[in-house]
């Protein structure tokens, strides 16, 4: 069993994946807007609580490096150095903190859908994160617009 936390701009999400897809399990708001700076990051209240909800779902999921994969996108990608924040959430849960590119953000949703709508009509995903909003195309199996 592998799980994927979705930390997007607004939300942080809880996934578990196997064989058959992704499942979400749990799903939290937070602010992360308010008291954001791209110089200096989260809001020292938004920054402890983003830490402390990933150290309470490593437990109550068994996450560990092995098992766990965080992926940050939205205003997560305007920090000037993520790298404190990086270290930060690494030195208190152990856990990865990835922030993805918009354009690898596309491709791991254009790949997730992939395959997964076996009908000839079109078919419209639309992702609308925090930050941005993606519109992707597939008619059968395959991507016909972005």
């Amino acid at each position: 069993m592998h799980y994927l936390i979705d930390i997007g701009s607004s939300t942080v999400k809880v996934y578990q994946s196997d064989r058959v897809g992704p499942t979400l399990l749990l799903a939290r708001t937070f602010p992360f807007r308010e008291g954001f700076d791209p110089e200096s990051g989260l809001s020292l209240t938004n920054l402890e609580g983003l830490i402390n909800f990933i150290t309470k779902i490593k437990l109550d999921f068994s996450l560990s490096r092995a098992n766990a994969k965080l992926f940050a996108t939205g205003i997560f990608r305007d920090l000037t150095s993520p790298r404190s924040l990086v270290e930060r959430v690494y030195a208190a849960t152990g856990l990865f903190f990835n922030i993805v590119s918009h354009d690898l953000e596309s491709f791991y949703l254009e790949t997730a859908w992939t395959g997964q709508y076996h009908d000839d009509e079109p078919l419209l995903v639309i992702n609308i994160g925090g930050k941005t909003t993606e519109l992707v195309l597939f008619q059968g199996r395959e991507i016909v617009r972005r």
